[in-house]
């Protein structure tokens, strides 16, 4: 007698999430889990972690430090740390050198 609706739910991975509304704050905590299994699965994505740091900038009260440490490690070790201090201050980067996995500043960005 009764219909029963069934609600269809849409998952989207976490690019697709980044792709279509980068700066979205609801999706804070689907970048920050995914921060979480990247550091278990031992993979990276830069798009996304830079997405999540480009958020926190935006919700300050909503960073969480444990997860921007973990995105700098993880960012180390696929050496992209170069390209996250690109992005966010290019003063302080312009002069950067990489070698064998430590980072150059120059005195004048300091």
């Amino acid at each position: 007698m009764g219909r029963e609706v069934t609600k269809q739910t849409t998952s989207y991975t976490v690019e697709q999430l980044v792709a279509v509304n980068p700066y979205n704050p609801d999706i804070l905590p689907d970048l920050e889990n995914y921060v979480n299994e990247q550091v278990s699965s031992q993979t990276y994505s830069l798009d996304a972690n830079l997405c999540l740091l480009r958020l926190y900038q935006f919700e300050p009260e909503r960073m969480s430090t444990q997860i921007v440490a973990r995105i700098l490690v993880k960012a180390e070790y696929a050496r992209d740390i170069l390209g996250i201090l690109l992005k966010f201050d290019a003063s302080v980067s312009r002069g950067c050198t990489w070698d064998t996995g430590v980072i150059h500043l120059p005195l004048k960005a300091l």
